[in-house]
């Protein structure tokens, strides 16, 4: 009985180790295999009587689609020189935002407001630890934050501190600028509430680590959306081509690419892509839900220019016979080794094979009398192969395997 007791109660504590852990965030550069470095500067310039940093966390690195935090931590570094400056104290000012924003783009820092403080009073440093402030609650909305940490002591300890962090890259996606910057002064304390230009920044940023910890029943979690079906891609006109496909209660939008390149993002499950070249366009949507996207649709790849949109009564007419050409056209075998063969009952004019890009490949052999095609030279995925009639063209997906 007491052996069953002492299990019950292992597996108990193992239950809330588990969920304390699911309520701390730890952010060390490890998404995004960022390289570990220290930092005298950030998040507290410990040699100075007075310092002000701002530093910014990614919606990726933190993995929640809301949540309230009640702390944060920074970590201190195992630097044994420095052990026996320990314990200190400083007396802090921190704020924090959520923000669309991944870096400062110069050296003038964001300005905070007096509503964004979560935090006023001393913080005793401890060696080689983790160093927890208990903040008022803050709203976590999902996106990015900057925590900005004012240090208004006055007195400063000789050498400074060594804090963990890693480095942050100046270019983050579209945003050039710095993750982190500082500034020190020997005169006077800062104002975040105010403008403050001439902040120091160095190209390799070193961001310091960091820990979040939300408060219990707060947070929750990112859905997984799924991937979007039913994907259609139809030519309105010479320009335009209408996107249609089904969706899911779990995305909260959806990206359109052509090719592998996003040019547009809609809340919809249709869009219409206008404005659109001559030639060959293939399209693919991925959903989206915060930080998680979904496995891609199928590809859908359209011909602009042929004169196949709907204009009037005399497009309804040729829509009408291309629908009809589509539906007694059959490819076979599909997926396809070698040989493909096409089954109509109209005269075989033209046959060509696109890629997913809309690249033309080089077929080995035509043969129209007999209605095949050899597909042998391509490599195995996804073509397009139009076949092209005595009554009209007609564009078949087909996978090589």
């Amino acid at each position: 009985m007491k052996k069953t007791l002492l299990s019950i109660i292992f597996l108990l504590s193992l239950l809330t180790v588990k969920s304390q852990d699911n309520l701390v965030v730890t952010i060390d550069g490890t998404v995004g295999e960022l390289r570990a470095t220290t930092s005298k500067n950030v998040p507290v310039f410990c040699s100075n009587k007075w310092a002000i940093s701002q530093q910014f966390y990614f919606a990726e690195e933190i993995c929640k689609a809301h949540g309230t935090i009640e702390s944060i931590a920074f970590k201190t570094a195992d630097v044994t020189e420095e052990a026996e400056k320990y314990p200190f104290t400083r007396n802090l000012i921190v704020y924090i935002i959520n923000t669309e924003d991944y870096a400062v783009s110069g050296n003038i820092m964001k300005r905070m407001s007096e509503s964004d403080q979560v935090f006023s009073g001393e913080v005793e440093f401890s060696y080689n630890s983790w160093v927890t402030i208990d903040i008022e609650d803050f709203e976590y909305t999902g996106k990015n934050i900057l925590i900005c940490v004012n240090d208004i002591s006055g007195t400063n300890v000789s050498g400074g501190v060594t804090f963990d962090a890693f480095i942050g890259p100046v270019m983050v996606g579209e945003n050039n600028g710095y993750r982190a910057l500082y500034k020190r002064s020997i005169s006077d304390a800062f104002d975040a509430t105010t403008s403050i230009s001439g902040a120091s920044t160095i190209l390799d940023t070193p961001v310091p680590c960091v820990r979040l910890t939300f408060k219990e029943g707060s947070t929750e979690e990112y859905l997984d959306p799924a991937q979007p079906t039913n994907f259609t891609a139809t030519v309105l006109n010479e320009s335009e081509v209408l996107l249609e496909w089904t969706g899911d209660a779990n995305t909260s939008s959806y990206d359109i690419c052509e090719n592998a390149e996003v040019i547009a993002t809609t809340t919809e499950t249709s869009f219409i892509v206008k404005n659109m070249s001559l030639g060959w366009h293939c399209f693919k949507i991925i959903g989206v839900n915060g930080i998680k996207k979904s496995e891609p649709s199928e590809i859908q790849c359209v011909e602009m220019g042929t004169g196949n949109g709907n204009e009037g009564e005399d497009g309804n007419e040729n829509e009408d016979s291309v629908e009809e050409l589509t539906s007694s056209l059959l490819l076979y075998p599909n997926p396809v080794n070698d040989r493909l063969y096409i089954e109509t009952e109209v005269e075989v004019e033209d046959v060509v094979v696109y890629d997913v890009y809309g690249r033309r490949q080089e077929l080995s052999a035509v043969s129209y009398q007999l209605s095949a095609i050899d597909v042998s030279n391509l490599k195995s995925g996804v073509y397009f192969v139009k076949v092209v009639t005595s009554e009209g063209e007609v564009v078949k997906r087909i996978i090589k395997d």
